[in-house]
């Protein structure tokens, strides 16, 4: 009996996030890619059930996605005092429990990493893990980066899917700045 893993990579809200820049997976056989008019990148892979097994309820289909928002300006105020930073979004979720979700949201000015922005996480048993990647405002164009590794339960192939996913540049002017 053949299972399937559908992948989608995009945004929910186009006007948030930028269009997809790279996707990778660990399949290569029987892919199809689907843009819609949204500006989602759909991939679906279609796979061979390897091993059976005795869990019930398991889907033949596990559908998974990563999502991110353009980076944006985050102000927060405590008392007198406002704060400003940079932050990105971004979430890898599957429709069903997996094995287990890792997830890495950052930011880069231009080809520079932000070591500080760095926000990973790794979560077994899971259906989504959100990150929050997040840097000290400074006038300059951003990119927001996700890294997103789905391992499925036995019996589904592939066992692992791998995304990346880069938004467009950004330039963000903070008021600290003006």
């Amino acid at each position: 009996m053949a299972a399937a893993i559908l992948v989608s990579v995009g945004a929910a809200t186009p006007a948030l996030a930028g269009p997809v820049k790279s996707v990778a997976a660990t399949a290569t056989d029987g892919v199809q890619i689907k843009t819609l008019a949204d500006g989602t990148v759909v991939q679906t892979f279609t796979a061979r059930r390897t091993v059976m097994t005795n869990i019930p309820n398991r889907p033949e289909v596990i559908i998974c996605r990563i999502e991110t928002r353009l980076p944006t300006i985050e102000v927060t105020a405590v008392g007198p005092l406002t704060f400003e930073r940079i932050a990105f979004d971004g979430v890898g979720y599957c429709d069903s429990q997996v094995r287990e979700i890792a997830v890495t949201g950052a930011l880069f000015i231009g080809n520079r990493i932000l070591p500080d922005s760095i926000d990973s996480k790794v979560r077994p048993n899971t259906t989504a893990i959100p990150v929050r990647a997040s840097t000290d405002c400074r006038l300059n164009t951003y990119i927001g980066h996700l890294d997103a590794v789905m391992t499925m339960p036995g019996g589904y192939t592939p066992p692992v899917l791998s995304f990346n996913f880069d938004t467009i540049p950004v330039f963000l002017a903070c008021l600290s700045n003006l």
